[in-house]
């Protein structure tokens, strides 16, 4: 009797495979998760070797091996390294999929989706910095502010599996102060605004009052009832995020009323002439007056 080792062969598998029936004699394997029947199973990935020994009807004896690879359903997986950032914010990939060390290679697949913005309609702009879409650790620059999700897909013989992260990428504040409209002799009122945070919250506001009568600069988003006098007035706004700074100013002018100041006799007869003095102040002041004939018309 002899016994032969031819060398082994690699059959991928995900987790279980049926060898051929014997023919002309008898047979059995051994083996890990093998069956004596030939009945392959195991729990876990890896590379396996098993062996079938042959007996034909002759007692003639052979064996040959053969190894097996047993591939994971693939589980995409990675971490980044940063959720958030300004414009030009570089994002480190670290592949963590539990394809990795599987006896036959994965496939990556590394795209990025854009979610939009609160401050511009734009479609986002970012671009690979290290690898590439197929890379196993690639590195990303993003340079328009918004949401971005990152998205790996991973795939093998025994499927495909997607997973993401998300990154927020802000920019400076955009702020406009609402217009404000001329006031006559006196203006009280308070300021409002619209603003853009940019995906990076405010943590400062700055308002500047340089010719308020009761106060000329507010720390808090609404500075409470401001007043003014005569005269053209700027107010600005300085917003700060973590990512910079947004300025708006808003000019008005407080005007100077009418003064009127008019003298004249308390009542007229008919057909007897009224004399008006006018020292009324800034614009011009027209008088009427209206009584029935043959009566008295008083003037208050």
């Amino acid at each position: 009797m002899r016994e032969k080792t031819r060398p082994p062969a690699k059959i991928p598998t995900c987790n279980w495979w049926a060898a051929p029936s014997s023919i002309n004699g008898t047979g059995f394997w051994t083996g890990p998760h093998i069956s004596s029947s030939g009945v392959f199973n195991s729990p876990t990935p890896g590379t396996y070797t098993v062996t079938y020994h042959f007996q034909d009807n002759n007692t003639c004896e052979d064996s040959s091996s053969v190894q097996i690879c047993v591939l994971s359903d693939p589980a995409a997986s990675f971490t980044a390294s940063t959720a958030s950032g300004c414009i030009g914010t570089v994002v480190s990939t670290s592949n963590t999929s539990n394809t990795l060390n599987n006896c036959e290679a994965a496939t990556y697949a590394w795209s990025v989706v854009f979610n939009g913005s609160n401050c511009h309609e734009g479609a986002g702009m970012w671009s690979f910095v290290s690898g590439n879409a197929s890379s196993l650790n690639p590195s990303f620059q993003f340079n328009q502010s918004g949401e971005y999700e990152i998205v790996l897909e991973v795939s093998n013989q025994c499927g495909a599996n997607t997973t993401s992260h998300i990154v927020t990428i802000g920019d400076a504040p955009e702020v406009v102060i609402d217009s404000i409209g001329d006031f006559c002799d006196v203006a009280s009122f308070t300021p409002t605004f619209d603003l853009f945070d940019c995906e990076s919250p405010v943590t400062q506001y700055n308002w500047s009052f340089p010719t308020s009568s009761n106060t000329t600069s507010s720390s808090n988003a609404n500075p409470g009832i401001i007043n003014f006098g005569i005269g053209i007035h700027t107010i600005s706004l300085t917003v700060t995020n973590a990512c910079g700074t947004g300025t708006d100013s808003e000019t008005f002018e407080v005007l100077e009323g009418p003064d009127l100041a008019i003298s004249l006799d308390d009542f007229v007869c008919i057909g007897e002439q009224l004399s008006v003095t006018n020292t009324s102040r800034w614009r011009s002041v027209e008088l009427s007056v209206d009584g029935e004939p043959g009566g008295r018309s008083d003037v208050q």
